[in-house]
């Protein structure tokens, strides 16, 4: 058990031992082993969505969205996040409603 210390959050060594995780913490705390720390992914290692097309992008501030979505096989959500992101300068300042026609 104490090569495996740390090497896995406590709860799941327990578990695997057939032990309550008290058992595990204290034995932990005994030996002064740091707890299993699970690394975070930086944001850029996150998955990031699919991007839009242009075609898609070029008719945002033309076409309600149903109609995009329709033609284009792309998620109605998709677009209303993007229409939410990108409203301001980026679309000439226009507030777009997030309520699809």
């Amino acid at each position: 058990m104490e090569k495996q210390l740390g090497t896995m959050p406590d709860t799941e060594l327990a578990k695997q031992l057939g032990i309550s995780p008290y058992w595990v913490r204290k034995r932990r705390s005994e030996l002064g082993t740091d707890a299993h720390v699970i690394p975070e992914n930086p944001k850029s290692e996150r998955k990031k969505g699919k991007e839009l097309p242009e075609d898609v992008i070029e008719l945002i501030c033309k076409v309600p969205g149903k109609q995009i979505s329709d033609r284009f096989r792309v998620p109605r959500m998709s677009i209303r996040l993007y229409r939410a992101l990108h409203a301001g300068p980026s679309l000439g300042g226009l507030q777009l409603p997030l309520i699809d026609r």
